[in-house]
């Protein structure tokens, strides 16, 4: 492997083991400053400022033994070919085939999942999914998430496991179960805020996340659904004031300016009533809440 003409922090110089983030946001920057016993590079299509951000993608990666892709729904497929083409202009896309490609990214790119697309176009690379309750500002305590992977082996997952200080993460061969999961809880998380500013009742707040968990283990099974990708992080996004996804349902039931969140729950509401195969009436009601802004339609799902 050729060698980066920067030096980066290496938290043991002993270890020549090198995680890349790609997407240098809040939660890219939370995971990169609780990462122990590696290298850890970045990089981001904006300066971030981060200490860890390279000048171009191709150094981020170039000595990569496990990339974290941390980057908007939107911009997921983008993000995947980019890093493709940067390993391949430079004659060494056999070698990167080893290389774990591990996704934080919570939503749907074009009818496919980003499990989907990273098995579609990375066919030989170990690939994973992280889920779980990890707010940014709070990853500097532990916490506890699901690595979803289906061909993944003990070792590269162990070696990403252990170089977590705060994040705590179990291995599950159910990817697809903890993708639906990071997807969906954020969607219910926006309808919670909406019905919360609405002042509904505590004994209201219980019986529409029931209803939510119920909807998300249809979709995912029970397993996923008892996980900390399934009701650990459906608690911690529905309920806490620090989700942008609760706070965007929050601010737009209250009829307050949301141009500044960036709610994937919003972005991926149509997304997946498009994508699932079987009827999503609480997502249904949220896209409807969503549309009229206001939480009546929710309210109307309660009582019904």
């Amino acid at each position: 492997m050729p060698s980066c003409k920067y030096h980066y922090m290496n938290l043991h110089q002993q270890n020549q083991y090198t995680i890349s983030i790609i997407g240098l946001g809040k939660l890219g920057t939370a995971l990169g400053n609780q990462l122990i016993g590696c290298t850890v590079k970045g990089w981001d299509v904006v300066d971030t400022d981060n200490s860890i951000q390279t000048d171009t993608l191709y150094e981020a990666i170039c000595d990569a033994d496990t990339i974290f892709i941390v980057v908007p729904s939107e911009f997921f497929v983008e993000t995947i070919m980019s890093i493709i083409r940067a390993y391949s202009d430079h004659g060494r896309w056999i070698e990167a085939t080893r290389v774990n490609m591990v996704s934080f990214t919570k939503g749907i790119c074009n009818n496919k999942l980003p499990i989907d697309i990273m098995k579609k176009n990375l066919p030989f690379n170990p690939l994973g999914v992280v889920s779980g309750p990890m707010l940014s500002n709070e990853l500097d305590s532990v916490t506890h998430a699901m690595l979803g992977t289906y061909n993944m082996n003990i070792y590269n997952a162990s070696s990403i496991i252990t170089r977590m200080e705060h994040l705590r993460l179990h291995k599950t061969d159910n990817a697809t179960g903890v993708t639906l999961c990071g997807i969906m809880k954020n969607v219910y998380a926006v309808g919670m805020g909406m019905l919360c500013a609405d002042n509904i009742t505590d004994n209201g707040k219980s019986c529409y996340a029931n209803m939510a968990l119920n909807e998300m283990a249809y979709v995912v099974g029970n397993d996923c659904i008892l996980s900390y990708a399934g009701v650990g992080d459906f608690l911690t996004t529905c309920y806490s004031t620090k989700s942008r996804n609760f706070t965007y349902g929050w601010k737009t039931q209250k009829g307050e300016d949301t141009d500044n969140i960036m709610a994937e729950g919003v972005k991926n509401v149509h997304e997946l009533l498009n994508y699932s195969s079987v009827d999503l009436p609480i997502i249904r009601a949220v896209k409807t809440s969503l549309q009229v802004e206001n939480a009546q339609p929710l309210r109307s799902v309660l009582t019904g």
